[in-house]
């Protein structure tokens, strides 16, 4: 099962980033590869995220539940899509008032060996450089 690990040193406070990754429907205006997103609250406090992703010319939807705990974790884990499994989270630890740690990790497995071949390389190479996406946006938003 591929697993992702990064791991970075920020120069933002723990709030400004914990809000950028947790605002699903911002995604389209700074991903590019990220055609659209929802995101939908549930009774339980959960949140259903849905990302309509594109990358070169292969659509791949896809939605989890995500469980917030401002601002230092949101847990990722499969509601639908072509995965089998899928479990990660953004952590998100404060070093001091301006800086902060992100620890991102993600584990998947798709549902079946045709899947995993015509998208298991995009999915991972989107996931490769999710957190650069969301350093350099949280630049712009300085």
């Amino acid at each position: 099962m591929p697993k992702i690990i990064k791991k970075s040193l920020v120069q933002r406070p723990v709030e400004s980033m914990y809000r950028l990754v947790e605002n699903v429907e911002e995604y389209p205006n700074f991903l590019p590869w990220c055609e659209g997103s929802s995101s939908i609250i549930q009774a339980d406090g959960s949140i259903v995220a849905t990302l309509d992703i594109v990358f070169k010319g292969i659509p791949l939807t896809f939605s989890t539940i995500n469980l917030h705990n401002p601002p230092n974790k949101i847990t990722m884990k499969l509601s639908k899509g072509p995965f089998k499994s899928m479990y990660g989270y953004w952590e998100f630890i404060e070093i001091d008032k301006s800086s902060c740690q992100i620890n991102f990790f993600l584990e998947y497995s798709f549902s079946n060996f045709i899947v995993e071949k015509t998208t298991g390389y995009i999915f991972n190479e989107l996931s490769q450089s999710l957190m650069d996406s969301f350093i350099k946006q949280s630049e712009k938003n300085e």
